[in-house]
């Protein structure tokens, strides 16, 4: 089903949803931004998930949807284009839909508006929505549409990709000339040789360059180093290899020791962390000698928009920290031994002799003083086939792309020069078409843009200081969860430090979830670190989460009504009808404004389910859920979700999923913190074990 409303149909900047002081007080990024996100469906469960995971999307909410694309309205940092591309964008998983005939009604005739005329029928669409219609129910407002009225920006590279997929060849002749390409042509106007000077950069200190190598980019991999950063940021560099997809070298400044650093981030959250050389640090900063300055100033920027952020009072009503990420940064950023432990430190090789040979190639390829570069424009369906080919072209070469640039419709890549030889890559243009490389009339100077002025996107994470301003409130409620095995053993270590809520509960087998609070007067900070070090950490618990307080208490009322048989009161709650809501549960004034759209208040709603996870699972890819307890033995059980529109609602009311929704409009709204991130399908297990 598709909503009766117009949406831009790409990922597109819109007006900054303002991400500073919010009026409620809520400790949040200056640097989230919302945008629209339009994605192929192929995998829903693994593109939502990578979005949230990988990726590190705050919100995401589905405004439109077909049996082709799926249209979300996120809060993102400002590289997140850069990073779907990087994780996300792939066959299996899903891509990024520049196609827009492929997009639900209305999108594409307000696409192929000018401007003014899309700006004005915004407007006069957002008039419409704020002025009282009497042909409609009053309860319903369309405030979840207001989306519709943010101002927005194009991304005209689209538009040209759009144009060119659809610009036909007239003859065979023709399509096979397109493809064709003359090496002497390609060698001269397409790929330049820089010289790069073998001083290296200026820097700060000797001692300050920390340069990691990981297989991926995971942005709370990205939040860990950032916490031992300077700037509080980093700067990621992706690198191709053969037979390999992306790799990744991440570089900062910092008063602590790679091993330090590794010692806090690797495993945990980063994948396969290993340090390079101080020498590799020192060729990345000659061979991209402002990327550093970039950095610096990112961070002193952003630091200076993250002061003015209002911290959230230890006994506000929402928690100032909830995931266990943000637990576990808080606890290091407060430890003692947290200072400055700058020292002799040097350079050891890694026991793996595999990975050291792939730490040696991309340190080879960093001290290399001469490289050349290249401009490849390919649509992203083709995108990962073309630059295998063009590392199986170079043979044994050891071949390594370093990709400087990543957008949708082109890539700069720097390689050695040594593998230009005469018929390299020759075959990858003819199989994917040579046209797209860009003729360029001065390569060298095109090269040394890229390689000296062009501005890198670094991501920086200035909220990052504010953690150990961060308290959690007074009265706490705890979410742990644990592995069947380590039932006994996880809760005996939990109980030392809480009380159980209503004897726990348990969500879906293997693994187990118990809500406790805190009725004992001490210090939360030092209740949280301990569960923290004492059980999860000795692997006695898998996971700890923070809640507001609200949702232990109305847990407990909802277990005392269970208890009674009463969850479902007819006369006080209101029934989801596909047929007659247009948004539910109904919009409330306080949800009202486009500021609140990814943030406003979630909603307690029981269901009533044949197959509870199925529910629950259609119910996480369509809206945003913060939490779900099923009750045991019952097919029925509530969950903390947000409100959507109908037709995105009804494909969950279905044989084999929800049978019934329901919604108590007298009951309490849970604020959500920026700290809560929406559920993922991985939250809630393997489907067959539920």
């Amino acid at each position: 089903m598709v909503l009766r409303s117009s949406f831009i149909p790409i990922l597109m900047e819109l007006l900054i949803i303002n991400a500073g002081a919010s009026k409620i007080g809520r400790l949040q990024s200056a640097s989230s931004y919302s945008r629209l996100l339009a994605v192929t469906t192929a995998q829903v469960e693994d593109c939502h998930t990578c979005l949230l995971r990988n990726v590190g999307v705050e919100r995401i909410t589905l405004v439109a949807s077909n049996k082709i694309t799926r249209i979300y309205l996120i809060k993102s940092r400002v590289t997140v284009l850069e990073s779907f591309l990087n994780q996300c964008n792939n066959e299996k998983s899903c891509q990024l839909q520049t196609d827009i005939d492929m997009f639900p009604p209305w999108s594409s005739i307000l696409w192929r508006n000018p401007v003014l005329e899309v700006a004005i029928s915004r407007f006069s669409m957002h008039i419409n929505d704020i002025t009282l219609d009497p042909s409609r129910d009053k309860k319903v407002v369309s405030n979840l549409e207001s989306y519709r009225g943010i101002a927005f920006f194009f991304f005209d590279e689209i538009q040209k990709m759009h144009i060119r997929r659809h610009r036909t060849v007239k003859t065979r002749n023709a399509q096979l000339e397109r493809k064709q390409i003359d090496k002497s042509t390609y060698q001269h106007s397409s790929v330049g040789n820089i010289l790069i000077a073998q001083d290296p950069a200026v820097r700060e200190s000797p001692s300050l360059a920390r340069c990691f190598y990981s297989y991926s980019r995971r942005f709370q991999c990205e939040r860990c180093l950032a916490l031992h950063s300077i700037s509080l940021g980093v700067r990621a560099y992706p690198f191709k290899k053969l037979k390999k997809g992306l790799d990744f070298v991440f570089a900062f400044a910092s008063f602590h020791t790679h091993g330090k650093i590794q010692e806090n981030c690797a495993k945990k959250y980063c994948l396969s962390l290993n340090s390079l050389s101080s020498a590799a640090c020192d060729n990345l900063d000659r061979m991209f000698p402002q990327d550093k300055k970039t950095l610096h100033d990112d961070g002193t920027s952003a630091n200076g928009a993250e002061n003015q952020i209002e911290i959230v009072p230890p006994n506000h009503s929402q928690a100032s920290i909830s995931s266990q990420e943000d637990i576990y940064f808080r606890y290091i950023a407060s430890d003692l031994d947290f200072g400055s432990d700058l020292g002799t430190e040097l350079d050891t090789p890694t026991k793996n002799v595999k990975l050291g040979i792939e730490i040696q190639v991309i340190e080879q390829f960093l001290s290399q003083t001469e490289i050349s570069c290249m401009r490849v424009r390919r649509d992203q369906n083709d995108r990962l086939f073309f630059l295998r080919c063009l590392s199986e072209s170079a043979g044994n070469d050891n071949p390594i792309f370093l990709v400087r640039s990543s957008s949708l419709t082109e890539l700069i890549l720097f390689f050695k020069s040594s593998l230009l030889k005469v018929d390299f890559a020759r075959n990858c243009f003819e199989e994917y078409g040579g046209s797209d490389i860009v003729p360029l009339l001065n390569p060298p100077s095109f090269c040394d843009y890229y390689r000296i002025k062009y501005k890198i996107k670094s991501n920086t994470y200035p909220e990052l200081r504010t953690l150990t301003k961060t308290k959690p409130q007074t009265e706490l409620c705890v979410l742990v969860s644990h592995i069947t095995s380590k039932y006994k053993s996880c809760g005996r270590c939990v109980k030392t430090f809480f009380d159980p809520m209503y004897k726990g509960w348990v969500s879906m087998p293997p693994t187990h979830s118990s809500l406790w609070k805190d009725s004992k007067e001490r210090n939360p900070s030092t209740m949280v670190d301990n569960v923290l070090l004492h059980c999860i950490r000795t692997k006695r618990c898998s996971k700890i989460q923070l809640y507001p307080k609200m949702v232990c208490k109305m847990h407990e009322e909802i277990m005392e009504l269970h208890v009674k048989g009463n969850v479902i009161n007819e006369k006080s709650m209101s029934k989801f009808d596909r047929m007659t809501d247009r948004v539910w549960p109904s919009a409330d004034p306080h949800l009202s404004g486009s500021e609140n759209l990814l943030d406003r208040p979630a909603l307690m709603i029981v269901y009533d389910a044949i197959d509870p996870k199925e529910c629950l699972r259609c119910l996480i890819l369509c809206t945003q859920v913060f939490y779900s307890y099923k009750f045991k033995g019952n097919r029925r059980g509530y969950i903390w979700m947000h409100q959507s529109s109908s037709d995105l609602l009804s494909p969950c009311i279905s044989g084999n999923s929800c049978t019934e929704l329901w919604h108590d409009e007298t009951a309490e709204q849970l604020a959500i913190s920026d700290d809560m991130r929406p559920w993922s399908v991985v939250d809630i297990g393997d489907l067959n074990d539920f």
